[in-house]
C-alpha cells in the first residue's frame, strides 16, 4: 500500500501535532521551482485525464493506480526475497502473481478514494488556504533540494526521492491532487482520534488478533516495541583525531642503468623514464615519512590527552590541564579573524569541555536524547541503544543500572585469574543474552558501566565510559532512560500523569489511536459496500499501466 497514507502496519510513533504541521510531514516533498527546459523522464504512455475507475461516482486517476501498484510490487518483491535467498524477478512475477499485484493495488486504490470520500462526507474536505500551502511547500522544497543537487540529478530524479513515490515535475499538479486527498484523509482521522479514550484502544499481534484493551494494550504494544519508544538520554564529549593518516606512496623499484650510455637510444630513454619514476617515488616516499611521524605524533598527543581527562572526570568529575582542540577565544587579530587557541581549564566538567570543544551536541553542552534502530555510522546511538534492561518487565533505570552495579561487583569479588567462562558464564554475553558493547581499542580503560546515585539513593547517571572508532574518541554518559516506567529523580513513576511517564505513554496512546483510526475508516469503507469499491473500470489504461510496470520482467508461463 502507498507509503504514508493510512499504513496497517504499525505506524512510526509520532506526537500530537497540528494539522499544518501533518501537512508538510505526509507530504515529506522536496524540491523546486526548476526550469520547464528539463528533459523529463519517459513517461507511462496514458493522459494525465484519464482514469482508472469510479469510486462514489468520481474518477480514480491513473496516477494514483501507479502509485499504489508501486507500492504493492515493492511489498511483494520484499517479501519474496526475504523467504528466498535465491529470489530472481524474471522467475517471480508469473502471469499470476501480475494478476495478485494488480488486483491488490486496485483493492488499495479503491480503498483508498472512499476514506477520502468519507472524509468530505465528514467536514474533512482541505480549505482552500491549504490546498494552496500543499502546492506551496513542494515547490518551496522542490527549490531547495535542485539548488543543493541539481547538478548531480535531474528534476524528476529530485521529484521521485522526495516524494517517496514515482512521479515527475510534469506531473507535479496530478500529484497535489492525490496529495490533498491524502492530507484530507490525515485530518479525518485526527478528527477521530480526538474522540477515543484509553479503553477504547486496543492491541494486536502480528496476524492482527485483539490481545488486550485500554492499559494493558498501551504496556503490550510498548512491551512489544519496546526501543521504538524508549528514549536514552546520553551526555558525551566526542574529540575529532587528527585526520586521515597520510597516504603511502606506491613503491617503484629503482631500475638498473644499461650498459649502452647513449642517450638517444630508446633502451637509455626508457631506463631515464623510469629513473624519473623512481627518483619521484624517493622524494614522495621521504615527505611521506615525515607526514606520517608528524601524525602518529599527533595521534598520540591526543590519545594522552584524551585519557587525561577521562581519567580525572572518572575520578571526580573534574578536569584541570590543558585542553584539546584550538577554539575561538573570542578576541580578534589585525585583520579581524577569530583568534583561535587550546583552552586551559580549571575544575571543568564534562559539560564545560563538551560545549568548547565537542564535536558533536556542543550547543546543548554534549547532551542528546536517542530512541529507535541508530544507523550504521551512528557511533553514540549505537551505544545508546546496546544499554538493555536486564529483566524482561523494564523496570525503572534506578533499579536496572543498579543491577549492572551488583554484576560488576560480583565480578570484581571473583578470585585472581578466574574467568567468566570458569564462573559458568558464557563468555561475551551478558545475563539477559544480549551481545555487549565492543570496545574499539581494547587497550583503553575499560569500566563497567555503574549507576551513581543522589544522597537519597536516587539514581543520577552512569560512571563514564570511553570509546574511539576511526574518526574520534567518546568520552560518554547515560543520564537517564525516559521509558513507560521510568520515573525521574523527583516524580515517582507510579504517578501516571507525571511528566516523566507521560511523555512516552502519550507517544504509545497516539500509536494506538492511529491504528484504531485506520481500522476504523477502513471498516467505515467496507461498510459502504458497493459505494465504495471501484465500478466500471477502465481496463485499458489499467492494461498500460501494467504494461510499462512490468516491462523489464520476462513473465515465465505457469
Amino acid at each position: 500500500m502507498a507509503k504514508g497514507i493510512y499504513d496497517k502496519k504499525r505506524p512510526t510513533p509520532k506526537k500530537v501535532s497540528k494539522f499544518d504541521t501533518k501537512i508538510i510531514l505526509i507530504i515529506v516533498i522536496a524540491v523546486a521551482v526548476i526550469t520547464a527546459a528539463i528533459v523529463a523522464a519517459v513517461l507511462i504512455d496514458a493522459d494525465s485525464k484519464s482514469y482508472v475507475g469510479l469510486v462514489d461516482g468520481k474518477r480514480v486517476p491513473v496516477l494514483e493506480y501507479r502509485i499504489f501498484l508501486d507500492d504493492a510490487v515493492s511489498e511483494m518483491e520484499t517479501k519474496a526475497s526475504e523467504a528466498d535467498e535465491n529470489y530472481s524477478a524474471s522467475s517471480y512475477w508469473t502471469a499470476e502473481k501480475q494478476a495478485e499485484a494488480q488486483e491488490h493495488a486496485l483493492k488499495e486504490v479503491a480503498e483508498f478514494n472512499g476514506k477520502y470520500r468519507l472524509a468530505v462526507k465528514n467536514g474533512c474536505e482541505l480549505t482552500k488556504q491549504e490546498k494552496t500551502n500543499i502546492k506551496n511547500n513542494l515547490n518551496y522544497y522542490i527549490n531547495i533540494y535542485y539548488q543543493m543537487y541539481g547538478s548531480s540529478y535531474s528534476v524528476d530524479q529530485i521529484v521521485k526521492l522526495v516524494t517517496g513515490v514515482n512521479v515527475t515535475y510534469d506531473e507535479l499538479d496530478e500529484y497535489c491532487k492525490y496529495a490533498n486527498k491524502l492530507a484530507a484523509i490525515e485530518k479525518y482521522r485526527d478528527k477521530l482520534e480526538e474522540t477515543y479514550k484509553v479503553e477504547d484502544l486496543y492491541y494486536k499481534d502480528e496476524d492482527g488478533n485483539v490481545k488486550s484493551n485500554g492499559e494493558q494494550a498501551v504496556l503490550d504494544e510498548y512491551n512489544a516495541h519496546v526501543d521504538d519508544y524508549r528514549r536514552i538520554n546520553l551526555t558525551s564529549l566526542v574529540i575529532a583525531k587528527p585526520g586521515s593518516k597520510p597516504t603511502e606512496p606506491t613503491k617503484v623499484t629503482e631500475p638498473t642503468e644499461p650498459e649502452n650510455k647513449d642517450e638517444t637510444s630508446e633502451e637509455y630513454a626508457e631506463y631515464k623514464t623510469k629513473k624519473d619514476a623512481y627518483d619521484k617515488y624517493v622524494k614522495d616516499l621521504e615527505e611521506y615519512n615525515k607526514k606520517l611521524e608528524e601524525w602518529n605524533k599527533k595521534c598520540d598527543e591526543t590519545e594522552t590527552k584524551v585519557k587525561a581527562i577521562f581519567d580525572a572526570l572518572l575520578k571526580d568529575g573534574k578536569y584541570t590541564g590543558k585542553g584539546i582542540a584550538e577554539v575561538a577565544t573570542g578576541e580578534k587579530d589585525a585583520d579581524g579573524n577569530d583568534i583561535k587557541a587550546v583552552p586551559d581549564y580549571t575544575d571543568a566538567t564534562l559539560e564545560d569541555i563538551a560545549a568548547k570543544e565537542g564535536v558533536l551536541y556542543a550547543s546543548a553542552k554534549g547532551a542528546n536524547t536517542f530512541n529507535g534502530t541508530p544507523s550504521s555510522t551512528d557511533f553514540l546511538g549505537t551505544f545508546a541503544h546496546s544499554i538493555e534492561w536486564t529483566d524482561d518487565t523494564r523496570k525503572a533505570v534506578k533499579s536496572t543500572l543498579t543491577e549492572k552495579s551488583e554484576e560488576a561487583a560480583e565480578e570484581g569479588d571473583k578470585e585472581e585469574g578466574e574467568t567468566g567462562e570458569e564462573s559458568g558464564e558464557e563468555p561475551g554475553e551478558e545475563e539477559n543474552g544480549n551481545t555487549p558493547v565492543v570496545e574499539p581499542n581494547p587497550d583503553l580503560n575499560d569500566y563497567t558501566l555503574e549507576s551513581i546515585t543522589d544522597d537519597s539513593g536516587n539514581f543520577k547517571e552512569t560512571k563514564l565510559k570511553l570509546f574511539e572508532d576511526d574518526t574520534r574518541y567518546y568520552i560518554t554518559k547515560c543520564t537517564g532512560i525516559l521509558d513507560i516506567n521510568t520515573s525521574t529523580e523527583d516524580e515517582p513513576a507510579e504517578d501516571e500523569d507525571s511528566p516523566a511517564t507521560l511523555c512516552v505513554r502519550s507517544v504509545v496512546l497516539n500509536t494506538l489511536k492511529a491504528l484504531k483510526s485506520d481500522d476504523d475508516t477502513s471498516k467505515e469503507v467496507a461498510d459502504g459496500g458497493a459505494k465504495y469499491q471501484l465500478a466500471k473500470k477502465n481496463n485499458k489504461a489499467i492494461k498500460i499501466i501494467d504494461d510499462a510496470k512490468f516491462a523489464s520482467v520476462t513473465p515465465v508461463t505457469a
